[in-house]
């Protein structure tokens, strides 16, 4: 699994992390932000194995997110929006991150 692989997909399903390298120290990554608060934090030896640490946090802490499901973040709505999640049998939901979203019938 690489890094930077698992750093654009959470970025691109709204989910902040934070990684910080330092000679002979490793990485330090955290899942969430400053503003927020952090969800997870641990220190690794490798890259890999920060990106499997993220990988997982983000799975754990966020499990109904697009990210989790498995679901790309990128596929279109028929308006062209951002797909963010099921809603049910029924539709889904559309919208722009953190705007009122639509809800569409499923075809």
């Amino acid at each position: 699994m690489e890094l930077g692989k698992v750093i654009d997909a959470l970025y691109d399903n709204e989910i902040n992390c934070s990684v910080s390298t330092f000679w002979d120290g490793g990485f330090t990554v955290k899942l969430g932000d400053e503003m927020k608060g952090f969800l997870a934090e641990r220190d690794c030896k490798t890259s890999h194995e920060a990106a499997e640490y993220l990988d997982q946090a983000a799975r754990e802490h966020y499990p109904e997110s697009t990210y989790a499901l498995g679901k790309d973040a990128s596929m279109a709505c028929p308006n062209g929006k951002i797909l963010l999640t099921n809603l049910s049998e029924r539709g889904y939901v559309c919208g722009l991150p953190r705007m009122f979203p639509m809800i569409h019938p499923l075809p």
